[in-house]
């Protein structure tokens, strides 16, 4: 036997000297069948719920039930939901507000979407860490995360700071902020180098480009150097998609009321991004594409980065150097030149 309840507190949105029962007893006649209320779903079906009214104070409390004796189906959660919308709707527009009190329907959509959840966050993790050792040979933290966040990490872990499982104190903000945040610039000079721009801040770079000869490019993100590549799927769209997960996860975690529509399409994209990452996964893991893909990537990103350069419209430049793009990784002049100036000034 399954049952779920709902709870509201009706009152009048200002001063009215009418009594809010009366007015709200108006409003339920038409779904009113004897002592119960009745609505169909959408196949046609009647189903029956019932109503318990208390007067409190100049408000109403009022608790809507639905039993069933087999398992509840999300038909007729959806339907028990959309009543209740009807409801508030016309009280509403008597004049009447509502609090939600309590809220049984959104348990069942949330034990429906905990594992969905469970997967998709754990299939991020899994893919950053396939992914992110073998493309930065050596310390792939340094590169991709900056000691800000891990400051952050550390302050949240309170003592319990575990650095091989770093990825674990990320939110899904982190994650977005990691995979999208166009934190990244290319800079070639004699040699070329990648920088963390937003880490090393605004005003030392244009310090290093005032005494040095640089070219750099645009902003651009690890989603567009790395992870694309196995995950085919646009850029807005993605974005756009991980915002609604990471609103959908805030209900659940926060325990907030959530519709069946929301709950629909969270449901609907949270498969298929869980489907998206284990195709990911049996590309790298089971050897589907060439293991030397990461290399060749960043071949055809260097050599994408010269024609680039070319252009004076994507180029802020102060000297036009010969260009010789090499790895993406390489510890070069720049970096040491940042270094010297850096301890110049301390």
């Amino acid at each position: 036997m399954a049952k779920h309840i709902v709870e509201y507190l009706y009152y009048f949105k200002n001063s009215n000297d009418s009594d809010v029962k009366t007015i709200f007893l108006e409003n339920l006649k038409e779904f009113e069948y004897g002592s119960q209320l009745n609505c169909s779903d959408t196949n046609g079906n009647l189903l029956y719920f019932n109503y318990n009214i208390i007067k409190y104070d100049t408000s109403l409390h009022v608790t809507f039930t639905y039993d069933t004796i087999k398992k509840m189906t999300l038909a007729e959660v959806r339907t028990f939901q959309n009543l209740l919308k009807e409801i508030n709707i016309k009280a509403s527009k008597s004049e009447i507000s509502s609090s939600t009190l309590f809220d049984s329907i959104s348990l069942f959509f949330y034990k429906r979407l905990l594992p969905l959840l469970h997967k998709y966050e754990w299939s991020l993790r899994k893919l950053i860490y396939l992914l992110a050792p073998t493309y930065f040979s050596k310390d792939w933290v340094k590169y991709t995360i900056s000691a800000e966040a891990i400051s952050q990490f550390k302050k949240k872990a309170k003592g319990n700071f575990d650095s091989n499982n770093l990825l674990q104190m990320m939110d899904l903000y982190d994650f977005e902020e990691y995979l999208f945040g166009e934190n990244y610039i290319k800079v070639i000079g004699e040699e070329e180098d990648v920088i963390k721009y937003k880490e090393f801040g605004i005003e030392n770079l244009i310090t290093l480009l005032v005494n040095e000869e640089f070219n750099i490019s645009k902003p651009y993100s690890l989603w567009e150097e790395i992870f694309n590549q196995y995950i085919d799927i646009d850029l807005s769209e993605i974005q756009n998609d991980m915002l609604l997960i990471r609103n959908g996860r805030n209900i659940v975690g926060h325990n907030k009321e959530i519709s069946s529509e929301t709950y629909e399409n969270l449901s609907k994209v949270l498969k298929k991004y869980i489907k998206k990452l284990d195709l990911a996964f049996n590309k790298i893991l089971d050897g589907n594409v060439d293991r030397n893909l990461i290399k060749e990537s960043t071949d055809i990103f260097n050599d994408y980065m010269s024609e680039y350069f070319k252009s004076s419209d994507h180029l802020f430049s102060l000297s036009k150097p010969a260009i010789d793009p090499k790895t993406f990784e390489s510890i070069n002049k720049l970096r040491s030149t940042i270094s010297k100036d850096q301890n110049k000034e301390e």
